[in-house]
């Protein structure tokens, strides 16, 4: 999809094929409303037995595919937590990716044992990035041999089978939780933090009292009285724990 930046992926390969023209080759595997543009790109330059679309590709056939290469090219424009680096990783592949939303926390830049490569999602960055993996495995390919190239992709898949254990993931997930209270004790009271709307700051073109900010006071101030109506009739008493959100997390937490 458009997301997965399809388009910026056709860019840079298309680049990359016409620089080398007989050294690489490509294999797809999955399929969606961008797929047309790939099949133009094959038609265009007769790159049929360069490019191999595999189509959608079962789970359990995903170890088999990724054994096939040497680079995985991610090249999603946004992503959370992207799955796919992880599993290349621990197949022994050189990870090239865009550098965007949370893979930097996923996977951490090229170490001893372990080849990803992060880039700008930009066709020029992106591409000088996928050329150096490119040329650094060719090296590879002329002083090593198989054995060597197999124990590489052991030593990548170990270190990265470290990096994600149930210990690791729980510790994280706890530390988060301790951080999102810490900021809840430190909370300023709700009048302070509205009043920061009446303010100017340094891309406002005029000092003083800023009118988007009355207008935002008059609106808030409106549904506070509907809130505090509504909740009085509920019993639920949740307009407390908003003015005072240090002793309501206090209060929770005994």
């Amino acid at each position: 999809t458009g997301r997965k930046g399809t388009p910026l992926m056709i860019s840079v390969i298309e680049k990359l094929f016409l620089k080398y023209p007989t050294d690489l080759n490509l294999v797809i595997a999955g399929d969606g409303p961008c797929l047309i543009q790939v099949e133009e790109l094959r038609e265009k330059y007769h790159w049929h037995h360069r490019i191999k679309l595999l189509g959608s590709v079962q789970p359990q056939k995903v170890k088999e595919v990724l054994a096939q290469g040497r680079i995985f090219l991610n090249c999603s424009l946004s992503e959370a937590f992207c799955m796919a680096i992880v599993e290349a990783a621990c197949a022994g592949l050189h990870v090239v990716t865009t550098n965007v939303g949370g893979i930097p926390e996923v996977l951490p830049e090229s170490t001893t044992d372990l080849f990803c490569t992060l880039a700008k999602p930009e066709t020029t960055d992106l591409f000088n990035k996928l050329e150096k993996a490119v040329s650094t495995e060719m090296q590879f390919l002329s002083n090593k041999t198989d054995q060597t190239f197999n124990l590489q992709r052991q030593k990548q898949y170990n270190l990265v089978k470290r990096l994600y254990t149930w210990e690791k993931i729980t510790k994280r997930i706890e530390n988060e939780y301790h951080e999102i209270l810490q900021e809840k004790k430190t909370a300023k009271p709700i009048g302070d933090r509205i009043d920061m709307y009446l303010s100017g700051d340094m891309s406002s073109p005029f000092p003083g009292i800023q009118i988007n900010g009355l207008l935002f006071h008059m609106f808030f101030t409106i549904n506070l009285i509907i809130w505090f109506v509504l909740d009085r009739i509920d019993g639920r008493r949740s307009v407390q724990r908003v003015f005072s959100p240090k002793s309501s997390i206090t209060n929770n937490l005994q």
